[in-house]
């Protein structure tokens, strides 16, 4: 869209904007923090400590009447969402799609999906373990001392009041049912196991120190005199034979940097740059790097989300000097017109102009005229600096900075000088003609357009024409004179349309 503003003034903008961008909020700066979840999701905690989760386009996640404080990585798909370490629900991978879970379970230190399920607990502290499936369904009661990560479809639970491990296997029906340790030699019992790894192994600690390796199906791969800690893997207490590497919990992939876009400072305020110049100009207290084209970035009292949009603001004007009429102290006004991106709505862009005391004019639809203050025209100086800028602001927010600049102007001061209409003679001539005159003098130090007019006694003598730096115009009028008399004498002019005054006197008329 085209917006034409007439403005006393020009505003030339420093600022073009790399690859024909600009910015906009994402999501307003009201969060306490902000971070990246993962590719394509934010994670946001309000200033109450609640949490919440926006995807790529600043849309939540989850339900305004979930109040959440912590969520896990994802693992096999799905992440754990809590609240004082009790589960209020799981967020699928794949869509984003929250699936609420109804009843009161809390995480274990397993907080983790394995094979489509999770080990939880019944009670915050200390309660009994079962499982839970990804809808919300308890698959296993709640009725064990400890619920393992479930492996190669296994999963190993320690029961109360039995010094053994009891496996647990389920079909893919989800049908579980029971299979008993088919490797434990006579009089031997279990008291210890870890779960399962990738390759269908776990380890087993027989009573009396003993440590044996089983395959999914329990039976005996070896026996070990010692099995330590450096033999479980500390994040799913799976088995690690000796030389293996630990397991890493799992970790959010994260957005790709934009590389285009560097961080820069000005007055301790952060703004971003390409290579070789600015586009946004620096507002925020805090930023980070732009990725996948949204950058997070700190303003007020708030984290907010801003996204780069395709499109630039093009100003053009008319002129690179300005007038400053003297006789009546106004500036020439100078056509400005604003080329703004289509997806700003102009009645939310505000053109600022500074009045020179750190005070600005403001033109909120941007259609109205600037006045440049005395505070920028320094009388007599050939030149001024002209401050602008543009913000964007929507329902109450921070105003965000679109663009700003400086530039320094050339001043032309235009004055004329006019003299008092006198007579030329004191006495008619022989004919009775008397001549009555006036001068017009251009004071200015550039060429400027003068309409004069001298009028005596009804009779008029016009001067339309341009007159040099200093050059004078004298207009005269021929007046019959059949008698001695005082008529009244005008002298009037005008320079680009304006009025520059006019002197009037009295002349005294006398026949020869």
């Amino acid at each position: 869209m085209k917006i034409k503003v007439t403005i006393f003034t020009i505003l030339l903008l420093s600022v073009v904007f790399a690859k024909a961008q600009t910015i906009k909020w994402l999501v307003k700066p009201q969060f306490a923090s902000i971070t990246h979840y993962s590719t394509d999701i934010f994670r946001c905690t309000e200033q109450n400590g609640k949490l919440q989760l926006l995807d790529w386009d600043g849309k939540p996640l989850l339900p305004e009447t979930i109040v959440a404080d912590e969520v896990t990585e994802y693992s096999d798909g799905f992440a754990i969402v809590l609240k004082d370490n009790r589960i209020l629900g799981f967020l699928s991978e794949v869509n984003h799609n929250f699936q609420p879970v109804s009843g009161e379970y809390y995480a274990t230190k397993y907080s983790f999906f394995s094979e489509g399920y999770v080990a939880v607990a019944k009670g915050s502290t200390g309660g009994k373990q079962g499982y839970l499936d990804s809808k919300g369904n308890l698959i296993l009661e709640c009725k064990y001392l400890e619920a393992m990560p479930v492996h190669k479809g296994w999963a190993l639970v320690v029961e109360e009041g039995k010094d053994k491990v009891k496996p647990r296997r389920y079909k893919r029906t989800d049908d579980w049912s029971g299979k008993g340790m088919s490797m434990l030699k006579s009089g031997e019992s279990l008291v210890w196991a870890t779960s399962f790894n990738t390759n269908g192994q776990a380890l087993t600690k027989i009573k009396g120190g003993k440590y044996v390796v089983i395959d999914s199906n329990f039976n005996e791969i070896e026996r070990k005199e010692k099995g330590n800690k450096e033999f479980v893997n500390t994040y799913d207490y799976s088995y690690k034979p000796e030389g293996s590497k630990e397991v890493n919990s799992p970790t959010n992939a994260k957005p790709v940097k934009d590389n285009d876009y560097s961080i820069y400072d000005k007055g301790g305020r952060k703004g971003y740059r390409t290579s070789d110049e600015e586009f946004v100009p620096a507002q925020f207290s805090a930023s980070e790097d732009f990725y996948a084209g949204r950058a997070i970035v700190s303003m007020g009292n708030g984290y907010g989300i801003i996204e780069l949009l395709n499109g630039k603001f093009e100003p053009n004007w008319s002129a690179e000097r300005i007038r400053v009429y003297e006789y009546n102290n106004t500036i020439e006004p100078l056509q400005f017109t604003l080329t703004a991106p289509a997806s700003f709505e102009s009645n939310k862009v505000k053109l600022e102009l500074d009045k020179g005391d750190g005070c600005y004019d403001v033109c909120n639809d941007l259609s109205c005229d600037f006045k440049v203050a005395d505070q920028v025209i320094n009388r007599k100086s050939p030149n001024c600096t002209l401050h602008a800028k543009a913000t964007y602001s929507e329902n109450g927010f921070l105003n965000l900075l679109l663009w700003e600049g400086t530039q320094p102007i050339e001043i032309d001061y235009i004055s004329i000088s006019l003299s008092s209409p006198a007579v030329t003679s004191v006495y008619a001539d022989e004919n009775d003609n008397q001549t009555v005159k006036a001068i017009v003098t251009n004071t200015s130090n550039v060429p400027v357009k003068v309409s004069a007019t001298l009028n005596v006694a009804g009779k008029t003598a016009p001067f339309n024409g341009e007159l040099k730096p200093k050059q004078s115009k004298t207009l005269t009028v021929t007046v019959k004179v059949d008698k001695d008399k005082n008529v009244n004498a005008t002298i009037t002019a005008k320079v680009d349309g304006h009025n520059c005054g006019s002197k009037s006197s009295t002349v005294s008329l006398k026949k020869i």
